[in-house]
């Protein structure tokens, strides 16, 4: 029997050297928690053709979510002034949405992996998949990056989602 375990993968990378080389400077795997909101969307997609997902999107934010977090309440984004954007994966099998596969016998989707650049310092927590890049859509799942990652200007964090 499987069940539900999803995965973010981050990377923390340093600021390009004077040949533009980065180095990784913290990294880890982290579960993710799947929230309300997608375990409802999941099953409205599913079972009831409704609220279906065209797009998602890999945000970031400095926040502790609980299960019960809708997107509308979600604060802590860094802010487009830090060079922040939130990172569209397509609703796809190709380069720029998902790869489909097996992973220990289980069924596995693997986003592509996005890269947060940092042009002013901010702080991160969590990583979460959304359906919208405003607050409008839903929180499908998030995930700690374990402690704060504080990114300084120059430095970038890049994440995939599995």
């Amino acid at each position: 029997m499987s069940r539900w375990i999803g995965i973010f993968d981050y990377q923390v990378l340093s600021a390009p050297n004077a040949s533009g080389q980065r180095g990784v400077l913290d990294f880890g795997v982290v579960r993710n928690n799947l929230a309300d909101e997608g375990e409802m969307n999941l099953l409205k997609s599913y079972l009831t053709n409704e609220a279906n997902p065209t797009q998602f999107f890999l945000r970031i934010a400095n926040v502790t979510p609980t299960d019960t977090f809708s997107l509308a309440s979600f604060t802590g984004e860094p802010g487009f002034a830090n060079g922040y954007a939130q990172q569209q994966v397509l609703r796809s099998g190709n380069a720029n949405g998902w790869s489909l596969g097996w992973s220990g016998g289980n069924a596995q989707a693997t986003s592509k992996q996005v890269t947060f650049d940092c042009t002013l310092a901010y702080t991160v927590t969590y990583a979460y998949l959304a359906t919208t890049s405003d607050n409008s859509g839903f929180h499908v799942s998030n995930a700690s990056l374990g402690s704060s990652k504080t990114l300084a200007s120059g430095e970038s964090l890049r994440i995939a989602y599995k």
